[in-house]
């Protein structure tokens, strides 16, 4: 998929289903979170409807190294946009290499009430090998609540939920977290809260407490 440079790293651009940053062995989606690649993007915006469809080439990455190069990236995004918020649809293919096609398909929300604003998603994974039909199917979710306070001062309430194989029985990992987020300037942002993971009991890295403080820089 197409993604603009967002300045320096931010561990809430890494969602918890695509990265390891504060799980350690927590099982991921390896790949999502570094996608590159070049291709093409066309779509439409009738009214309140957003329609686009892009097509690119894999092996940008190491994740994506292997992938034959005669195979494309797929994704489809809509979305309806109202007086209050909005809801979508997203659908992406991705032969990720010759033994591995991920089909990601999700649907996702936003909800604005003056000072308090909601975001939610819930996303169907399905990890595929084409050479022996084996795969596996995985859920997601990511739900979150703001609460502006005053000007440049936002109080964060986040949940998120992966299940890493529907068909394993009390394998889901959460987090919930608490997040103060003051902007001192236009280009400057203090991120600070806690943190609370819980998973299965024999991964360590998946349970416990963690206090964070963050500066973030933004051009």
């Amino acid at each position: 998929m197409f993604r603009m440079p967002t300045a320096l790293r931010n561990t809430f651009d890494d969602p918890y289903l695509h990265g390891t940053v504060d799980f350690g062995n927590v099982p991921d989606v390896v790949g999502l979170e570094t996608v590159r690649a070049n291709g093409v993007e066309v779509g439409m915006e009738p009214g309140p409807y957003s329609l686009s469809l892009s097509v690119t080439t894999p092996g940008a990455t190491s994740a994506a190294a292997s992938a034959p190069s005669r195979d494309k990236r797929l994704h489809v995004n809509g979305y309806l946009v109202g007086g209050l918020g909005l809801v979508g649809l997203s659908w992406y293919k991705d032969p990720v290499k010759s033994t591995l096609e991920r089909t990601f398909s999700a649907l996702y929300g936003g909800l604005s009430l003056g000072r308090v604003t909601g975001l939610a998603e819930v996303d169907a994974i399905k990890e595929q090998d084409p050479t022996t039909g084996a795969s596996t199917s995985k859920r997601g979710l990511l739900a979150e609540v703001n609460f502006l306070l005053t000007r440049g001062q936002n109080i964060k309430l986040q949940y998120e939920a992966f299940d890493p194989n529907t068909n394993v029985d009390k394998n889901i990992s959460d987090r919930s977290s608490i997040v103060y987020e003051p902007f001192v300037t236009s280009y400057l942002q203090l991120r600070g809260g806690v943190r609370r993971s819980e998973g299965p009991r024999e991964l360590t890295g998946l349970n416990g407490t963690t206090l964070f403080m963050e500066v973030h820089f933004m051009y």
